[in-house]
């Protein structure tokens, strides 16, 4: 019995990761038909599940790679999707998106050759983590309507140097 609970304890930032990727669709389709009050709960919602996952999993001593690098793609589909989304309706310019999504892209190559030789440890920088929190805080004025570009431009200075 022991043993169980243990275990369940040990799924539930996987649970809040699996959530905050099944979520992600939702999200895409409530911002594209401008259904803005339900977007933003569902924004908030998956940033809300991003920053316990975080929590949670930072409490374990130990975790696998497999699970920080699903928490990561979490993250970055979460980011990118808003951006592609906010990008068809206009709202978010074109170059803008095109550092988040290019910088992700480069992360992404960087990560599936690291990992297959084995290189890195997968962990997410404090410069990444950071990244993430003004990315889901910049996008949120962009909800109703408005480019805060003071956020917006810190945002993208974190996605640039977190690949540094």
């Amino acid at each position: 019995m022991e043993f169980a609970i243990k275990k369940g304890r040990r799924n539930i930032p996987l649970s809040f990761t699996a959530m905050r990727i099944l979520l992600v669709p939702i999200l895409f389709l409530v911002i594209l038909y401008q259904k803005p009050l339900t977007a933003v709960s569902f924004y908030l919602l998956i940033g809300l599940a991003a920053f316990i996952d975080g929590f949670l999993s930072r409490r374990r001593t130990e975790d696998s790679r497999r699970r920080i690098v699903l928490d990561m793609t979490a993250d970055r589909l979460f980011i990118d999707v808003t951006v592609i989304a906010f990008l068809i309706k206009g709202m978010l310019p074109l170059w803008a998106a095109l550092v988040f999504l290019g910088r992700d892209g480069i992360a992404l190559i960087w990560s599936i050759v690291s990992l297959r030789n084995q290189e890195r440890s997968f962990q997410q920088s404090g410069i990444a983590s950071m990244g993430v929190f003004f990315q889901i805080a910049a996008f949120l004025p962009l909800f109703f309507g408005t480019l805060d570009w003071i956020l917006m431009g810190t945002a993208l200075a974190l996605s640039v140097f977190s690949l540094i």
